[in-house]
């Protein structure tokens, strides 16, 4: 099949949705698809992916206060030319911004099966906009997110929560859950990063460090964590908006972490062996490829009982659920691991054996199936008006 992806986020940026991306165009092209991707950036950047994608980009504006995202006037000349020569079967757009209006523009004058995916809960995600948290612009978030979606003709959610949460908004297109995919194979060390910092206990963060991932919680409960065990320590792997502010607190807490920044590949890999225990405090997840990430090295974790997150870490499963922002109760949850090694070992194994379910080779046969439908959808409708 011939798929055009739109997206407002791409590489260089480094966060779930690219991430998954990824995963998704590169088993696609494994398989013998044809990608068109479609995106914002600068027009030199080059990547090393397989000869069945190919990546175009346009410049567009960085928004000042999320640097993850790109915006532009939608120019849907531009894309349509692109589309006309690749004529691609379904167009899939992950993004409902600048690029997606393009994908919906173009969807209905070439009469092409659009499929959105929605990634976020962008709701939680209003005060990188307005740089504070408005009811009104909650409000607006939603109105906008419904009439989007609402123009494709298959909308995708990886988790039940905020699958949910689009139909509680008002989307009447047909929603089904597909989750994200990630590699799982033969994941192994080579650099012993606790050794290289002579860790004991290790307490690991991997993500986009901003205010909505509430690691000023994590860092508060480490805190409490190290008051009763004084050789914990905290790795934070990543960078974001909130990083000086963060270290900051650190500073304040007086708790000396060891913030990473960015870390790819075998490099990444390499971090999260070095953690003993996973935390994430964020009430705003839908389904963190950072999670599926650190289960596929065979981690425990522990989570706040809030949106995706009790779909992936499941209570005295693979993990234990905190309340959501209770700093002592995370701090018990997180002290419980790390003073009982079995209980660690058990979860690991769970971890491992459920991530096998988010595979990218399981994932990406369900996205077949919908492409595949939607494609003869069309088919059959085009005859039905042809005769």
């Amino acid at each position: 099949m011939r798929i055009a992806i739109f997206t407002d986020t791409f590489l260089p940026n480094t966060n779930g949705v690219v991430t998954s991306i990824l995963n998704h165009i590169k088993e696609l092209s494994r398989r013998g698809h044809k990608v068109l991707l479609l995106t914002l950036g600068k027009s030199n950047e080059r990547y090393n992916l397989d000869k069945n994608i190919r990546v175009v980009k346009y410049r567009g504006v960085t928004i000042p206060t999320y640097k993850d995202y790109q915006v532009r006037i939608p120019k849907y000349q531009q894309t349509h030319k692109e589309l006309i020569k690749f004529k691609p079967d379904v167009i899939h757009v992950q993004t409902p911004f600048t690029m997606g209006w393009d994908a919906v523009i173009n969807s209905k004058k070439m009469g092409i099966p659009l499929v959105g995916t929605h990634h976020t809960f962008f709701s939680d995600y209003t005060k990188h906009l307005f740089l504070i948290d408005l009811k009104i612009a909650r409000k607006f978030s939603d109105k906008y997110i419904k009439a989007f979606f609402n123009k494709c003709d298959l909308v995708t959610s990886p988790s039940k929560s905020l699958l949910e949460e689009l139909r509680k908004i008002g989307v009447k297109t047909r929603i089904i859950k597909i989750p994200n995919g990630v590699n799982i194979g033969k994941i192994k060390m080579k650099t012993d990063i606790k050794r290289k910092y002579g860790l004991k206990k290790t307490v690991l963060y991997m993500g986009r460090v901003s205010y909505e991932k509430s690691i000023d919680v994590v860092l508060k409960s480490m805190k409490k964590v190290q008051e009763k065990i004084p050789e914990a320590k905290l790795l934070i792997v990543g960078e974001g908006p909130d990083l000086k502010k963060l270290k900051r607190l650190s500073r304040k807490l007086k708790i000396e972490p060891i913030f990473t920044g960015i870390k790819r590949g075998q490099d990444l890999i390499d971090y999260i062996y070095a953690g003993d225990v996973f935390v994430t405090a964020s009430k705003s997840e839908n389904q963190p490829m950072s999670i599926l990430e650190v289960m596929s090295c065979k981690k425990s974790l522990v989570g706040v009982d809030s949106r995706g997150v009790p779909e992936l870490i499941q209570h005295n499963k693979n993990g234990l659920i905190a309340k959501p922002d209770d700093i002592r109760d995370i701090a018990r949850k997180i002290i419980r691991l790390l003073n009982n090694k079995k209980l660690r070992e058990k979860f690991e194994k769970a971890s491992l054996r459920e991530v096998k379910e988010y595979s990218i080779k399981k994932v990406t046969d369900k996205w077949e199936k919908q492409y595949h439908e939607l494609k003869n959808s069309k088919n059959h409708l085009i005859m039905q008006h042809s005769t």
